[in-house]
């Protein structure tokens, strides 16, 4: 999708995290952690 990602290394906390990934035969996955307030979806 050409978006840049870069993996923090510095070991710092993050508030959350939440994801979407396209995997190689069109599916996509999706996470989010349960202190998170959010869901995955799809239609």
């Amino acid at each position: 999708m050409g978006h840049r990602v870069e993996v923090d290394g510095t070991g710092a906390p993050f508030g959350g995290y939440q994801a979407i990934m396209r995997l190689p035969n069109g599916v996509y996955v999706g996470a989010t952690e349960m202190r998170k307030d959010g869901t995955v979806a799809a239609w």
